[in-house]
């Protein structure tokens, strides 16, 4: 069961529509064969040269970041 929590919050998309970042595949973070998360370096990369503050609030905003997410669902 965490398991399922934890896979469908890395999958989730928030923020704005409009938003460049909305969610870990934007930054390069994706789950791939066996369930296992993959991290592409080139995507990241990119995300934080080309949208720093929207990569950052991706993982620590207060309210609906994969932080605070992450703290609550475990």
């Amino acid at each position: 069961m965490i398991q399922s929590q934890i896979l469908s919050l890395v999958n989730q998309i928030s923020g704005s529509v409009n938003s460049p970042i909305r969610s870990l595949a934007d930054v390069g973070l994706v789950v791939g064969a066996n369930g296992q998360l993959t991290f592409d370096q080139s995507a990241f990369q990119h995300a934080i040269n080309d949208h720093p503050q929207d990569v950052a609030k991706l993982f620590t905003d207060s309210k609906s970041g994969f932080g605070t997410l992450l703290n609550s669902t475990i």
